[in-house]
This record gives C-alpha cells, sequence and structure tokens, in this order.
C-alpha cells in the first residue's frame, strides 16, 4: 500500500510541478504589469498591427500581434509585446479591439523599463484577465495542495494525523464521517471558481474588467467561508464522533451504521476489532466494495455481536483505525 502512495506522490508531484509553472507564469506577467506602471515613458510609433488566428483541432484562438518604435536617449528601440503575459483566447472581439486602438502609425506612450529600454510595453497595469487566469487555476491549485497534503500524511504514517484524532474535554474524539471545515471551505472554493469562471466567463468573453473580476473573487472567498461555517457549525455537535473516555473506561458510538442514536459501550464488553468488508450495489448497479471497522461485543446476556462503526471506501484509512482502536482497548485498559 505504501509503495502505491509512494506512486501517487511521484504523479502528484508531476502534476504540482505544471500547476507551478503555469501560476508562476500568470504571477510574473501581473507582477511585471504592475511594475510597468511606474516605468518611465516615451513617444512611440506602431509599425505593425493585426489579429492572428490559431486553429487547431479545439477550435480557433486569437491575439492581437504588435510592432513598434521608440527612442530612449537618442537611441531607437523596437518593441513587439503590448502586455507582459499576453495570452491568446477564443475571444475574437478582444482582439479586434486592441487592433483598432493600436493601429499602424498612430503615436503612442511605450513604457520601458530604463534597465533595458528594449523590454517595453503599451499597457501597464493589472487587468481583470489577470485575475481572471487566476481564478483559472484556483481548482488546480486546491487539488495540488489537497493530493499532496493527503498522501503526504499517510507516507508521514502518522494514525492520529491520517484518522483525525483530537482530544476534547479530556476524552479522544474520532471523526468518522464528514470532512472538516477547512476542506469543506476549500471544495467549496474550488467548486465557485470553476462555475464562476464559466458563468462570468460566458458573459464577457472571457475578457472581464477588472471590477468585474474583484467582484467575481470576492463572491468565490464569500461561498468558501460560508460553507467552511456551515460545517464548523455541524461538526460542532459531534453526531458524527467516536468517543473515547478513557477515565471512565467507555465509548461512545455515534449515529450512523443502522444506529438511529449513539450507543454507549463498556470497554469491558469490547472483544476484539476487525475489519469486515462489505459489497453493494452503487446507484449505477456495480458493486463496490465498503471497509468497515467493526467492534465485537460480549453480553451476559446475548452473547457476541458485531457493532459495525463506519462504512468507508479507503481500505487503508480502515485498517489504520482498527489498528489504532485496537491498541487503545488493550486488556490493560479495559475493566476486566
Amino acid at each position: 500500500m505504501r509503495v502505491l502512495y509512494a506512486v501517487m506522490l511521484l504523479f502528484i508531484l508531476a502534476a504540482t510541478a505544471l500547476v507551478l509553472a503555469f501560476d508562476g507564469k500568470i504571477l510574473l506577467g501581473i507582477a511585471r504589469q504592475g511594475l510597468a506602471a511606474f516605468h518611465p515613458r516615451a513617444s512611440g510609433t506602431i509599425t505593425h498591427s493585426r489579429v492572428v488566428e490559431h486553429r487547431d483541432s479545439d477550435g480557433s484562438t486569437y491575439g492581437f500581434e504588435v510592432r513598434y518604435v521608440h527612442e530612449v536617449e537618442g537611441r531607437r528601440y523596437e518593441g513587439s509585446q503590448y502586455r507582459y503575459g499576453a495570452w491568446h483566447s477564443s475571444n475574437r472581439s478582444a482582439a479586434e479591439d486592441l487592433a483598432r486602438r493600436f493601429p499602424v502609425g498612430a503615436t503612442v506612450p511605450v513604457f520601458y523599463d530604463p534597465e533595458a529600454p528594449e523590454d517595453a510595453v503599451l499597457i501597464t497595469g493589472v487587468q481583470g484577465l489577470d485575475l481572471f487566469l487566476l481564478l483559472f487555476m484556483n481548482p488546480f491549485n486546491l487539488a495540488m495542495l489537497v493530493g499532496l497534503r493527503g498522501v503526504l500524511r499517510v507516507l508521514r504514517d502518522k494514525e492520529e494525523e491520517l484518522l483525525g484524532v483530537f482530544t476534547r474535554e479530556g476524552r479522544v474524539h474520532v471523526r468518522l464521517e464528514g470532512v472538516s471545515a477547512l476542506a469543506a471551505g476549500v471544495m467549496a472554493l474550488g467548486g465557485s471558481s470553476f462555475v464562476a469562471l464559466f458563468a462570468v466567463g460566458f458573459v464577457t468573453g472571457f475578457e472581464p474588467s477588472l471590477p468585474v473580476a474583484v467582484l467575481t473573487w470576492g463572491a468565490v472567498i464569500a461561498t468558501g467561508v460560508v460553507f467552511a461555517r456551515r460545517q464548523r457549525e455541524k461538526l460542532a455537535s459531534g453526531e458524527s464522533e467516536l468517543i473515547l473516555d478513557e477515565t471512565n473506561r467507555r465509548l461512545s458510538l455515534p449515529v450512523g451504521a443502522g444506529r438511529e442514536a449513539r450507543l454507549e459501550v463498556p470497554w469491558s464488553q469490547v472483544k476484539s476489532v476487525r475489519l469486515e468488508a462489505h459489497t453493494r450495489k452503487d446507484h449505477e448497479g456495480d458493486t463496490v466494495t465498503l471497509w468497515c471497522p467493526t467492534l465485537v461485543l460480549t453480553g451476559a446476556q446475548a452473547g457476541e455481536r458485531n457493532e459495525v462503526l463506519v462504512e468507508w471506501g479507503d481500505e487503508h484509512k480502515a485498517e489504520v483505525l482498527v489498528k489504532w482502536l485496537g491498541g487503545k482497548l488493550t486488556p490493560r485498559g479495559r475493566d476486566r
């Protein structure tokens, strides 16, 4: 199993490198655009201006191609970028607007790097497209972070960290169902980023103005915060938590897995903890296996009976819970 997770880590690292490369390109463009606003300017003349089209199997994308000349301290330079971090898009009208804004023969201000006057642009400052590109990368960045955290947590082989064990009021809690408030917020942030990208992009032709992009980001962040708060309130009830009271040597089993109310179990009734595999049909009719950490309980009248704690699709996590809980409920720690 650890070999499988090691392979997964290598795959995630490769994907992470690709995601970070795109992030770096976008952030570098934003940084350079912001700094360019403070660069000196010179008068320049447009010598070439046209819309370019690139066709492939996925359709056509459009960009703006420009060349211009400018002079700095009597020396002539030629530039070919209208901004840093320019991208082609499916929005032809945006490229056409730039061609009309910078026609051949027009005299325009050119913003140049004083340390390298040949490095110049015609447009400065952060634009809506810059923030929209970051929004596009948001789901990928979040998936990258979640994947790295999950695999590294398994490879570190820390049982309590994998299970999310925590202590409250002197009792040990294990959350068996539901994600953390942070995870809920992250998932909502990623999902709302994806929805907003296409909803706003469809209306604006994927060329939103800066105010629209800022408002979109605000809505996405607010969605993540709302979902995180709701999940935190839900988890605060503790209804999905297995509780170990080591002082009184009792277990409190949560609602679920056939229980309609919490079940209090003395440690002395726990004969063993084992892992059971249950199969069932999913909504598509396919057979799936659920891994069920199960308590084998003894009673003076009823004999032995099994009490399923939870049903998980993750066999490794279920094995870890069985091992960890079995270690807690050793004969030394139980009533005799």
